[in-house]
């Protein structure tokens, strides 16, 4: 192994990985995890309550790769709980000085791990890579080192995503940090943003491709699209969203906080408008949600949103439809 990979191994990673009805899907991961160029590191896998062969699996794992002084392979079993519950029984486990979040459907790359690691060893509070989405597209992050403008210049632009950032488990444990099981979708996002707000070091960001997300049709923030059946969850992430703004209503200023209103209202559109289209004709769901954005916002603001989100709309209509114009014009 390089020796400059070496040096960097003095701190312990603590991998946390939810598993749950994956033993089909786990594969891959196991694969990447093997492919590691960093040795000290711990996986601790937490089977939440599977009722497939996913446990089966697991063991075998395990009980295969041989862990040594720098290199274990650990297994937790409980009771379903949800993927949060998992996350904080792997957080309870963890003895490294870095935490970092894998998804068992998804997967890394070769130097994943010795990547972020190294921008934690020069005393960031939190390292943030590069990762490939579902839909195969490479989504890349501002070099911002200050975790209060980084969570407001990516606040409801993927900056929130778990798994493709390494955490200090210190931050952690020092404030108290757990996933709010009450959260079955966007859980992550808020995780993050307590924890940002609860950084007082700087943020590293490398455009090294850390991570592989995968999409698993069955996993709650995406079974109402691939299914078109709605699924109540969906309200979750406007709860989430609201709650993350509420705890940056200490930190900033009040135009940066009127954007990022706007934001955490686009998300509520949106939300809204996939429930229609899944044919959602529950009153308490639309009703629950618009309660907690008036909640962060009255209504003259929402109003005033609807009109701008909507000129912005016809805005991106209008030029579309003048490129075509020319377009056809040029022929």
């Amino acid at each position: 192994m390089n020796s400059n990979v070496r040096k960097n191994e003095s701190k312990k990673i603590s991998v946390i990985v939810p598993c749950f009805n994956v033993g089909r899907l786990i594969q891959p991961l196991f694969d990447s995890i093997k492919k590691q160029d960093y040795e000290n590191f711990e996986v601790i896998f937490v089977n939440d309550g599977s009722i497939d062969d996913t446990l089966d699996v697991l063991k075998q794992f395990c009980s295969g790769e041989v862990s040594s002084a720098h290199r274990k392979y650990r297994l937790i079993e409980k009771e379903n709980g949800g993927v949060s519950s998992a996350r904080n029984a792997g957080l309870d486990a963890a003895e490294g000085d870095f935490i970092f979040f894998v998804d068992s459907d998804d997967s890394l790359m070769p130097q994943s791990l010795s990547k972020l690691a190294k921008l934690m060893n020069k005393g960031t509070d939190v390292a943030v890579g590069t990762f490939y989405n579902c839909d195969g597209e490479v989504c890349s992050f501002p070099h911002i080192a200050d975790p209060d403008n980084f969570l407001r210049a990516t606040f409801t632009k993927g900056g929130l995503t778990l798994w493709n950032k390494m955490f200090r488990r210190s931050i952690i444990e020092e404030n108290h940090l757990r996933f709010d099981t009450s959260i079955k979708v966007c859980e992550d996002h808020l995780f993050t943003a307590q924890y940002f707000l609860c950084a007082t070091g700087s943020i590293a960001v490398t455009d090294y491709m850390v991570y592989l997300y995968q999409l698993n049709p069955f996993s709650l923030s995406h079974i109402s699209t691939t299914t078109g059946t709605f699924s109540p969850w969906l309200s979750d992430s406007v709860f989430a969203a609201c709650r993350i703004y509420r705890l940056m209503m200490v930190k900033f200023s009040k135009p940066t906080l009127r954007e990022l209103r706007y934001d955490t209202y686009h998300k509520y559109r949106r939300v809204r408008h996939e429930a229609h289209v899944l044919h959602c004709k529950d009153r308490v769901f639309y009703d629950s949600i618009y309660k907690e954005m008036r909640s962060i916002m009255p209504l003259w603001e929402m109003i005033i949103f609807a009109v701008r989100r909507r000129m912005s709309i016809l805005t991106s209509s209008a030029i579309r439809k003048l490129h075509h114009l020319f377009s056809s014009l040029k022929k």
